[in-house]
């Protein structure tokens, strides 16, 4: 069990709902957070924080009779000599409060009528000490200096004993009302200057300290307040030195504009705060409206597709059909027969449309436009570009064939039953001649292919792209029933392989993905296999 005296120092500590605080040095500041007077209530006294600068050696308190200026003094004392014997005081988190030798004391009225001392001799007498014994480290605390006399005169002792013991390195905190003191705060670099605040219109206290202002002391205002006939008042106001009434005015008027400046703080901190709860909540909205959109422009794309297969399915059912109502297929129909070229070119062209139609899906409107036919055209140029379904000479091959399907900036053409993909840049229209020369062979009727690929790669490609580069091959692949497709991503941070997941997840045409084994390219190659 521990000793009672650390038990009840703990205890203590716990009433006062204090924590311990740090000892700062000669060279640091000194940090007052969440402080209380210790024998004031913790859930009413009202707390304040206050920083004092190692340069600065003299406090000086201001402000109105009852305002907490005695309390605020004799709290800066106490702070430190219950630190120093080893009691926590009522200080929050994060404090750091001075180490001091020695404590003198002015405070209360020590008058003695049987050793003749008057209120003013019996602080002489302490003051007196206190001038001859304070030196670097040590705490002067005088409440009410230069009071308890002439103001001219005690002022003018008040400023003289301050600068002699912040010359002996003592730091000294006291509280006044006498205008010399103030602005003594605002002309020395060693002072500064604490006003205990007050409401204005209340004339109540707030015990709110405030740093850099002195405070008014509110005398002919508490004065009204308490009984004194208006016109003793009145008559007392007229009385004041305009220059006191001047400094009354400024100190009235910073008080005014810091309440302002405070009240501008918290409203602009509360428009910060909703517009970034708000900023926030627009970055949430957006980021579900692009998986909303990506998701219906996935399904759009795949419903897209599915139609113009189960059309393409219709145009195979009914060409079937035809060739069986003749009781014979195209590739039999005699080469003199009239009919027969134009049933293999309504074929053909049914099924170029439907098969570019498909491809297109998934590229864009321009290239929906280009298999459609539909949308604004392109200015026309000559001669006018082959389109699938017309007949087309192979530049520098001397070929000719039928151009039944366009794959990007490359042209799908049938020669002889065999389709081959040739650059468009060197297809051009075939002369009217050319089918007169025979040098255009239609072939024999055949669905038009894709490029059906085995094998993509899909490396240093932006993560954009990826969408639609990979689904046109996976597309053909499946249209196509390709047994498997080899997706090469790389390893590197792994976003180009998340994409393809993503894109291959959900594809009711695709029976599984997996890793490529070692042989195959390990974690940077994904294999799709098609049902």
């Amino acid at each position: 069990m521990a000793p009672p005296s650390f038990l009840g120092r703990a205890r203590l500590a716990d009433d006062l709902d204090g924590s311990a605080p740090a000892f700062a040095a000669e060279d640091e500041p000194a940090r007052y957070r969440h402080a209380r007077h210790p024998l004031l209530p913790p859930r009413e006294a009202v707390p304040f924080d206050l920083d004092l600068l190692p340069g600065e050696r003299m406090v000086l308190i201001s402000g109105p009779n009852a305002g907490g200026k005695t309390v605020l003094l004799k709290s800066l004392g106490l702070f430190s000599v219950l630190a120093q014997c080893g009691v926590i005081p009522s200080l929050g988190a994060g404090s750091a409060i001075f180490f001091f030798r020695r404590f003198f004391t002015i405070t209360g009225d020590e008058q003695s009528i049987e050793e003749s001392l008057s209120t003013f001799s019996a602080r002489l007498v302490r003051l007196a000490t206190a001038l001859k014994e304070a030196g670097p480290g040590d705490l002067v605390l005088i409440d009410e200096i230069g009071g308890a006399t002439d103001p001219t005169e005690g002022g003018a002792l008040a400023v003289a004993a301050l600068e002699r013991l912040a010359d002996r390195g003592a730091l000294t905190v006291a509280t006044t009302h006498l205008g010399e003191l103030k602005r003594l705060g605002q002309d020395s670099a060693r002072a500064v200057t604490l006003s205990m605040d007050l409401d204005p219109e209340t004339l109540s206290p707030t015990y709110r300290v405030v740093r850099g202002r002195p405070g008014r002391s509110y005398a002919l205002e508490l004065a009204s307040r308490s009984g004194i006939p208006p016109e003793v008042v009145a008559d007392a106001r007229g009385r004041l030195s305009p220059e006191h009434r001047s400094l009354d005015h400024l100190i009235a008027r910073l008080g005014a504009e810091e309440r302002a400046a405070a009240e501008a703080k918290e409203e602009l901190s509360r428009a910060r705060d909703e517009a970034l709860e708000m900023r926030s909540e627009l970055e949430r909205r957006e980021r579900e409206l692009e998986v909303l959109e990506q998701h219906t422009r996935r399904e759009r794309r795949k419903a897209r597709s599915e139609a113009l297969r189960d059309a393409r399915g219709l145009v195979e059912k009914a060409i079937d059909e035809l060739n069986a109502s003749r009781g014979r297929t195209l590739a039999e129909q005699p080469p003199g027969d009239g009919n027969t070229g134009g049933h293999r070119d309504a074929a053909r062209g049914a099924r170029s449309r439907i098969e570019a139609a498909i491809r297109d899906a998934h590229g864009g409107d321009g290239a929906v436009r280009r298999a459609t036919g539909k949308g604004k055209r392109a200015p026309r140029r000559e001669p006018p570009p082959p389109r699938p379904g017309d007949k087309v000479r192979w530049e520098g091959r001397g070929t000719s064939g039928l151009l039944v399907a366009i794959d990007g900036d490359r042209g799908v053409v049938e020669v002889n039953g065999l389709q081959l993909s040739a650059p468009l840049g060197q297809l051009a229209a075939a002369p009217r001649d050319a089918e007169e020369t025979g040098n255009v062979q239609a072939g024999p009727v055949s669905v038009p292919l894709l490029e059906v690929r085995t094998e993509i790669d899909i490396r240093g490609l932006r993560l954009a792209d990826v969408d639609s580069a990979l689904e046109p091959v996976v597309d053909a692949a499946a249209a196509r029933q390709s047994p498997f497709l080899r997706i090469i991503h790389g390893k590197g941070g792994g976003v180009l392989r998340k994409r393809v997941r993503a894109i291959l997840e959900g594809d009711s045409r695709i029976e599984s993905f997996r890793d490529g084994a070692v042989a195959e390219g390990g974690t940077g190659v994904t294999m799709v296999t098609f049902r």
